[in-house]
């Protein structure tokens, strides 16, 4: 699907080489998407999610710290209708 990141320097954006890995994954066959994502995450705890279409420009997007007992909880978040 794509890739994960540590950045120990505050940053939550996607390097130049994190940018050339997303889009060689786009561009593989043997991938099961032509849309990789990458997950960022930074020493102040903030993360960040990138799309990377394929032949196109990555989209950006913060994703919001779910606290841990919201992420262990065993129901879903959102109930199907």
């Amino acid at each position: 699907m794509g890739e994960m990141a540590f950045s120990s320097v505050g940053e939550n954006r996607p390097s130049p080489l994190d940018i050339k890995s997303l889009y060689e994954i786009a561009h593989q066959k043997n991938y099961a998407t032509d849309q990789p994502v990458m997950i960022i995450a930074n020493s102040k705890k903030q993360i960040a999610g990138t799309v990377h279409p394929i032949n196109a420009e990555y989209l950006t997007t913060e994703i919001i710290t779910v606290a841990h007992e919201q992420a262990v909880r065993k129901e879903p978040l959102l109930q199907p209708e």
